[in-house]
């Protein structure tokens, strides 16, 4: 073609793509005019291109593929931050940060004709997977075919010079293909770590390579959700050096464990201050009552720390103080010393009295050391700080898993696998709590046993005495004949499973139980510390070297803390640009809708939770956003379960909620059928959704255009998690409505906050008045609170960074310091930001050299750091314990297994199979005639004995399906559940009287042997050895199958229909069993339905278990 005609081909291409993306709009307002929605109907006529086609003929071609068209806002956000290197812009919830903004950046960049810099693009760890997914989906398998790459990276990976050749390669590839490349902070701050380590252990070359040739190229860093991604709190870690046991590791446990077993004798306390605390008050003696402080006022009342003020010297009321007494006065066996000490008065000051700071240097250093535990966990706040945590929100175990001590949650029911605790003492409280919560399960319970056994005479029933005491009003309240069966460890036997498994019922939530277990079992061999680590932050991940780094967030709580490499956009007098201007407004407007639709703030009663709520609620409602994680420890499948019988019919067809099994969204309908969102009939505007904590960021659902959310209130709860929950409705500024709810610890926070404020609010009566506004002031207040905690974190990370770069790596090792003289040895209290600052300053500047070797780009990022903590300290002191530092840590020569490896089987031993006469088939016209050495049992049996979910046996299986003892026990043991055992169906003999019997492959070759040696010509007597994937063929397809009655002729062989012998029945059972979930015909498919409805009608459960069933033999869960 001439130059013209390719100019004119191209501009007919640009305007008939033009004509596409207004066909698109013009079938968009007619489904809105049909539908009477003349709201959107507006918005959606007001929408316009103000951008040239020509200029950018991709975003064109991307409105065509997606249907959609590029609004106003939208592309003056993506043209400023084209424009604005180092910028950070808030756009509110639901206005296409992610599906459209970061396409048309990604887009520009790729048809830019010259490409100087690599394209990354950061995601949350919990949105990497869809994002990936989607920018593959929309950018690369489409007509624009641009790259999208993915660099995932982590310490275990083993770099050589060729590996990072390759890596070098694909990141050129990419730039020159004009891709991307998607990746989680920890990919990228893992290989900035691991440059670090290698020139730590000497490897410079290597480290070199992977700092010029990796780290060194030009990138364009683009930050999704950076608010979140950029905060203070986090950091990865690479623990180096050599590993030892915890220091006085004894002491800090032992010490830990008197003061929460104190605590539980103190209730008394506890339940006369119900607004600083709950409990259950209900518990079983000997088993932690769920104590859960609520901070406040009032939780200052109660621990004495108001009397100490006014006379600090006074040793008055108080939990603390009381806590103290009664540990000295009724120690543990190993703080026996403490009892009527001479210098009794001296240590409770030092245990109590957080500004007492001299040590007592009369007493033995072990005797030291329970001192300054003690002092660590009341004075230093330690474990005010930990109860003050929510379990299953904050912290908890993770099970199944490979660590045994406690890490963080990430939210609600979601632990952040990779990260523990760096505060030692704070590990060790949390990962009491978790098990005092949780109970041991079964195979720790026998491993404590096991322990137990192997002591000595004496300390085996003078420890068990102590167990059987505590429990024994469980054991009586439950089964009192038990009592004298369990009575003495001498009538224990660790071999009986049932009685283990009994005893597992009444102790396994005892706390004398749980601290053998913790201990003998976990913190002796789960608390090594190393000498030092290696640290990256938030302000690694801004670090660029051209400066070329923006992002975007729907929230912008942390801009005043963010790190010193980016700003957040703030609209100037001379910005004349409208749009942007009124980005200016996102958090008003936010706030001003949900003043405007919010119908109800309730405060739950202790007798009723949010479940209760939602199934009573006279309000019809449509989703939960779980913002204050009230559904921590919900079991979500369950749940949906009971909402589904209990929404109206007319209103929801279905429960959308995210299965963390299966990683994805699924639909339950009322049919009791689970399919993935995407493969559901069920629209998304005919469920009730459930956001749960961690899916209250970042999720795009389209529900109905009326719908009512319930969102949740939780304790410390922040603007931008409020914000950011609620902008999961997207219509709520026009149609959508909230319902808040809350307990009682949120209540009366705000309620505090409302005393505090009296005088202001009878200024504004009508506005406080409003429950509304309450909850907003109070959300106000503790992100105030929170942005004040941090700065102290920022301002130590921000120096941190600039004193080491650019400099010897080795400066990037810090020690760890876990000595209990560095950590409570001193005098606690409450430092001002500034004062803490100084100290900071004086710190880093002394270990790295001084201001006089910063550059002047280092040296100005200080200076920033500076001004912002004069700025915005003056008026904030902290606590000085640091008990609230997480990490992610990445131990060294830990191998990180893929999530669907991290079920260890534990070893066992094939059984060898039992031989028979097995030419007794052919002689028996049943197969429960054949001798008792065969051990023919029926599957439902099979499955009872040796399977589990036990409600395995509520599904109705044929009783035409029986099996050997070979093909049942594959391993040695009689007690081993069969669950990753189980024989694949192979082979199968027919009986004449319709019944089949499953045999393993030792016994099908042999019974094979036989069957070619038989002589019989009498078809309608024969027994048939078949394949049962060729009778299921013959099945579904309504073919005939060749049987041979006399095999040894050719001749004597007929064809005949598998009809003929099995049913869809005995079919669908065999199918269920052999793990499959496609059934091929519409009969197959109801007497599957027949089969899991069981026998007592139609139920979920049996459906549950048989969709466990299926995952155990690895397939996928598509039921029809």
């Amino acid at each position: 073609l001439s130059p013209d005609t390719r100019v004119n081909l191209v501009e007919s291409i640009i305007i008939w793509l033009s004509l596409c993306v207004y066909e698109d709009k013009v079938n968009r307002l007619i489904s809105l005019y049909q539908a009477g929605n003349l709201e959107e109907y507006t918005l959606e006529l007001a929408v316009k291109t103000v951008w040239r086609e020509s200029d950018h003929p991709y975003w064109r071609i991307f409105e065509v593929e997606n249907a959609l068209q590029i609004r106003q806002e939208q592309y003056h956000v993506a043209q400023s931050l084209i424009h604005n290197q180092g910028q950070v812009m808030q756009l509110n919830m639901g206005k296409g940060k992610t599906r459209v903004i970061l396409p048309m950046l990604v887009m520009f960049y790729s048809f830019k004709k010259s490409r100087d810099a690599v394209t990354r693009l950061h995601f949350l760890s919990a949105l990497y997977e869809e994002a990936f997914g989607y920018f593959s989906n929309h950018l690369c398998a489409s007509i624009l075919r641009i790259k999208i790459c993915s660099m995932p990276f982590c310490r275990d990976v083993a770099l050589s010079a060729e590996l990072i050749a390759d890596m070098k390669f694909a990141i050129e590839t990419c730039l020159l293909e004009g891709g991307a490349i998607v990746m989680a902070p920890e990919h990228r701050l893992s290989l900035l770590l691991k440059a670090k380590e290698l020139a730590f252990e000497g490897q410079v070359e290597l480290a070199a390579l992977i700092s010029n040739d990796l780290l060194g190229m030009k990138y364009r860093d683009i930050l999704d959700e950076c608010d979140e991604m950029l905060r203070h709190r986090y950091q990865l870690v690479y623990a180096i050096g050599q590993s030892a046991a915890l220091p006085s590791g004894s002491s800090r446990w032992t010490a830990a464990q008197a003061l929460l077993s104190a605590i539980v004798e103190l209730q008394d306390i506890l339940t006369s201050h119900p607004e600083a605390c709950k409990l259950n008050k209900d518990a079983i003696t000997g088993e932690w009552p769920s104590i859960q402080f609520y901070e406040g006022e009032a939780l200052d009342a109660m621990l004495g720390k108001q009397a100490e003020r006014r006379s600090p010297r006074r040793k008055g009321g108080g939990l603390m103080w009381e806590l103290a007494r009664t540990v000295m006065s009724n120690p543990p066996h190993e703080l026996l010393w403490l009892v009527n000490h001479p210098l009794s008065d001296e240590i409770m000051q030092t245990i109590c009295d957080e500004d007492y700071g001299v040590l007592i240097s009369d007493l033995p250093k072990n005797h030291l050391q329970d001192v300054l535990m003690l002092r660590g966990l009341l004075a230093g706040g330690v474990l005010c700080h930990c109860l003050l945590k929510r379990h299953r929100v904050s912290f908890g175990v993770a099970r199944p898993g490979k660590k045994k001590l406690a890490v963080p949650f990430r939210a609600a029911d979601t632990p952040d696998l990779r990260s523990e605790f760096a505060h030692p003492d704070c590990a060790l409280v949390f990962t009491m709590l978790s098990y005092y919560h949780d109970g041991l399960v079964a195979d720790e319970f026998h491993s404590t046993l096991a322990c137990l056994m192997r002591q000595n005479r004496n300390a085996k029933h003078s420890i068990y005495d102590g167990w059987f005491l505590t429990s024994r009003d469980k054991i009586q309240s439950e089964d009192p004949s038990l009592l004298h069966s369990l009575d003495d460890v001498d009538k224990l036997d660790i071999s009986n499973a049932v009685q283990v498994k009994l005893m597992h019922r009444l102790f396994c939530r005892n706390m004398l139980v749980v601290n053998y277990f913790l201990n003998n079992l976990v913190f002796n061999r789960e608390t090594e510390q190393f000498d030092a680590r290696l640290t990256a932050t938030s302000w690694d991940l801004a670090a660029n070297a051209t400066g070329n780094v923006v992002g975007f967030s729907g929230t912008n709580d942390n801009h005043r803390i963010l790190p010193g490499y980016v700003k957040q956009y703030i609209p100037g007098r001379n910005d004349t640009d409208g749009t942007l201007q009124d980005i200016a407004a996102t958090n008003g407007r936010m706030l001003d809708v949900i003043l405007k639709r919010t119908l109800e703030v309730y405060q739950l009663p202790s007798n009723q939770t949010i479940v209760d709520y939602i199934c009573s609620s006279p309000q019809v409602l449509h989703a939960i956003i779980d913002c204050g994680a009230l559904l921590a420890g919900v079991d979500l499948p369950m749940l949906s379960v009971n909402l589904l019988s209990s929404l109206p019919e007319d209103d929801v067809d279905g429960i959308l909620f995210f299965d963390n099994e299966v990683r994805d969204w699924v639909i339950l309908e009322r049919s009791g059928r689970q399919y993935p969102k995407d493969l559901s009939p069920v629209e998304e505007d005919r469920v009730f959704a459930i956001f749960d904590e961690p899916r209250c960021r970042g999720t795009d659902l389209k529900l109905r255009a009326d719908a009512v959310a319930v969102l949740t209130l939780g304790p410390n709860l922040c603007k931008d998690k409020l914000l950011q929950g609620a902008g999961r409705l997207r219509k709520l500024e026009r149609s959508q409505n909230l319902v808040m709810v809350g307990g009682a610890d949120v209540f009366t926070k705000m309620h505090e906050l409302q005393s505090r404020r009296r005088m202001k609010a009878m200024k504004h009566p009508r506005q406080e008045c409003n429950p509304t506004s309450l909850v907003l002031a109070w959300l106000v207040n503790n992100t105030v609170d929170t942005t004040a905690s941090g700065l102290n974190n920022w301002a130590n990370q921000g120096l941190f960074h600039c004193t080491i770069s650019e400099k010897d790596p080795k400066l990037a090792v810090t020690d760890e310091k876990v000595q209990l003289e560095d950590m409570y040895g001193t005098q606690f209290g409450r430092k001002s930001v500034i004062e803490s600052f100084d100290n900071i300053v004086e710190y880093h500047m002394s270990r790295t050299g001084g201001r006089e070797l910063l550059s002047d780009k280092m040296a100005s990022l200080v200076e920033s750091i500076s001004l912002q903590i004069k700025s915005y300290g003056r008026d904030f002191k902290f606590n000085v314990h640091g008990c609230d530092e997480e990490c992610e840590r990445e131990l060294e020569l830990e191998i990180e297994e893929e999530e669907e490896m991290e079920k260890e089987i534990p070893s066992v031993k094939p059984r060898d199979e039992t031989d028979w006469e097995f030419s007794e088939v052919f002689n028996v016209d049943d197969p429960t005639s054949l001798p008792a050495i065969v051990g023919v049992s029926t599957l439902r049996k099979f499955l009872i004995k040796y399977v589990s979910p036990r409600s395995l046996a509520n599904i109705d299986w044929s009783e035409h399906i029986v099996c050997t003892k070979n093909f049942v026990k594959s391993i040695v043991g009689n007690d081993v559940s069969l669950n990753s055992y189980l024989r694949v169906i192979n082979g199968a003999v027919y009986f004449p009287n319709r019944m089949w019997l499953l045999v393993s492959d030792y016994e099908l070759n042999e019974i094979l042997r036989e069957f070619w040696q038989r002589d019989s010509r009498d078809e309608a007597k024969c027994h048939q050895l078949l394949h049962i994937n060729c009778v299921r063929c013959s099945l579904d397809e309504g073919t005939e199958m060749l049987l041979r009655c006399m095999p040894t002729y050719i001749a004597g062989s007929r064809r005949m229909s598998a009809y003929e012998i099995i049913n869809n029945n005995t079919m669908a059972s065999l199918q269920l069993f052999a793990g499959e979930s496609m059934y091929a015909t519409e009969e197959r498919k109801k007497a599957l339905k027949a089969v899991l409805r069981g026998k007592s009608g139609f139920d979920l459960c049996p459906k549950k278990a048989a969709l466990e069933l299926i995952d155990m033999r690895g397939m996928e869960r598509l039921f029809p």
